[in-house]
């Protein structure tokens, strides 16, 4: 997956280097900070000590698998290695990963969640505030991007660095860290390239361009039947491109989605299942907005063809416009898949509550993971719906989001 360019897209003048990440061949223990004092009523579910260890051997050792919704490689050693681990070890083992890795600070009676990272230094708060002003419907939670001057390295990581708001449950900092995982198996992959695919999209939508503009002044057959092979190509490239940002975010949440419904997936906010649906919801949506552009276009190209009785032409359209409905019909199957899992791994986690909850009535405070049920409902996940924000994608988004704009010029030319 091809990092954004942080420092064009942002427009900072100087490397957004806040120190170097720890790199996983140092083994030092990390230091954790005390818990500051808090009401853990504002932590609803599960507090940020709550749960198990992170093995700190599992990001030395390779597990490759492509379990997920669009076979996209990863290391499941990391991704078993957070499952059941608090908000704390989490934290550690993501850091080991070689992630820089900070906090935005919480207001007062929010939930100090990553309380033990350290706060984002200002330099990268510009980068979250940047990212947040374009969030959308819901509050962001979370980013993750690597910090290059011009272009990222295609076979190297550069600074790898999430940023986590500190209210934020711990699905959010796994959902971060499952971004890096994927990017750090692309660039050690011999496939192509986010940068390449990138360019072969650029390549192609400058080419359509041109087509169109040479068919508009002089409509034949042989123009219009490249114009029918150039959507088709583009089409492909673009879902490749696509399956890298946009829908990487339902790889993700569909994939923590179905180990928290198995119940492999621990100690996270009941609010997370329906939060996770929403995002993928949300994605799935954006992704096919771009696709009824080439649906758009597609359909002008037919008529034209007919109105001229080019009938080999529609051959190539309903190709491309079978290639988009597959694309529909696969990332239906992924949210109705998801929809299941969200309700098994909602019905564990409403158990684990109820536990909870009963715990802290007989033992009260001598409980130190009691449930205040007087406290507000929504106290401990400030972020449903979550809004994740993968910065290294910008140039991959912002090249979709061009050629969907060109699609919708061209659609105009054939008015």
């Amino acid at each position: 997956m091809a990092v954004a360019r942080v420092l064009s897209v942002l427009g900072f003048a100087f490397l957004l280097l806040a120190c170097s990440p720890q790199g996983p061949e140092d083994n030092a223990p990390r230091r954790i900070p005390e818990l500051p004092q808090y009401d853990r009523s504002a932590c609803r579910d599960v507090q940020p000590y709550e749960g198990g260890e992170a093995p700190r051997g599992n990001h030395l050792q390779n597990n490759f698998v492509t379990e997920n919704a669009f076979n996209k490689p990863y290391d499941r050693a990391d991704l078993d290695a957070v499952l059941n681990a608090s908000a704390v070890q989490t934290s550690v083992y993501v850091m080991d990963m070689g992630v820089n890795v900070y906090r935005i600070p919480r207001a007062r009676n929010q939930c100090p969640m990553f309380y033990a990272l350290p706060e984002v230094p200002s330099n990268l708060r510009a980068v979250w505030d940047e990212i947040a002003g374009g969030s959308g419907q819901g509050q962001l939670a979370g980013a993750y991007f690597e910090i290059c001057e011009g272009t990222c390295p295609d076979k190297s990581m550069a600074n790898p660095t999430i940023l986590v708001h500190e209210a934020s449950d711990r699905w959010t900092l796994v959902h971060e860290m499952m971004h890096h995982n994927f990017n750090a198996l692309r660039k050690a992959s011999s496939t192509e390239s986010i940068n390449s695919i990138r360019e072969r999209v650029r390549s192609g939508q400058v080419n359509l361009e041109q087509l169109v503009d040479s068919y508009d002044q002089n409509r034949n057959r042989q123009t219009l039947t490249s114009i029918a092979n150039q959507v088709y190509t583009l089409i492909n490239s673009i879902y490749v491109l696509m399956v890298n940002t946009t829908f990487e975010e339902i790889a993700i949440e569909s994939l923590l989605l179905e180990e928290a419904a198995a119940g492999n997936y621990t100690f996270i906010s009941r609010d997370s299942a329906q939060s996770a649906i929403w995002y993928i919801k949300l994605s799935r949506q954006d992704g096919l907005r771009h696709f009824a552009a080439f649906s758009d276009v597609l359909l002008k190209i037919s008529r034209e063809a007919s109105r001229n009785e080019w009938r080999d032409i529609n051959t190539i359209v309903e190709r491309a416009q079978s290639d988009i409905d597959t694309v529909r019909a696969k990332t239906a199957n992924i949210l109705s898949r998801a929809e299941t899992n969200a309700a098994k791994a909602q019905r564990r986690s409403n158990l684990q509550g109820r536990i909870v909850e009963t715990l802290g009535e007989s033992l009260n405070e001598f409980v130190p993971y009691s449930y205040n049920k007087t406290a507000d409902m929504t106290a401990n996940h400030f972020f449903t719906p979550t809004q994740h924000s993968q910065l290294h994608e910008r140039d991959g988004y912002e090249t979709i989001e061009s050629v969907t704009q060109s699609l919708n010029a061209i659609s105009n030319k054939f008015n």
